[in-house]
């Protein structure tokens, strides 16, 4: 749109490109949304837990989360490397690496199982979690 609109023509591989850009921007922010606990949840059973139940809930949906990640580390991890290998390029006009944005998804998925286990430690110390900072202190 950009090119199109400002250049009169479009950019080349712009396709590719964006592709590219949304698959950092969406994994490299999985990490902080983990850490605020922003992905979006259904509660509607576990809303009404307390207790041993709640803590167990929240248990083992961190769990699920560490198995999550770990399982898209790995595999992101294994496609970059055959990426690398092979200096994967896209087949855009304007061929340009893809390797670095699959290194992205494997670095972005590896800190968001990180925050998850440093959730589940805490958890399991009995460690109350800080909450999150308000969304005004971001923009300051």
């Amino acid at each position: 749109i950009f090119g199109t609109n400002l250049l009169g023509k479009p950019l080349p591989s712009a396709l590719e490109l964006s592709e590219a850009g949304l698959a950092i921007i969406v994994f490299m922010g999985l990490a902080q949304a983990q850490r605020k606990r922003a992905h979006i949840t259904v509660d509607i059973l576990s809303s009404r837990f307390r207790g041993l139940a709640q803590t167990a809930s929240s248990v083992l949906a961190l769990l699920a989360a560490v198995t999550f990640f770990g399982f898209v580390a790995w595999r992101g991890g294994l496609a970059a490397w055959e990426s690398v290998l092979i200096d994967e390029r896209s087949m855009g006009q304007s061929p340009f690496p893809i390797w670095p944005g699959k290194i992205l998804l494997c670095i972005g998925c590896i800190i968001a199982m990180l925050e998850s286990v440093r959730q589940l430690a805490r958890l399991l110390c009995g460690i109350p979690e800080e909450p999150p900072a308000p969304l005004t202190e971001e923009l300051l």
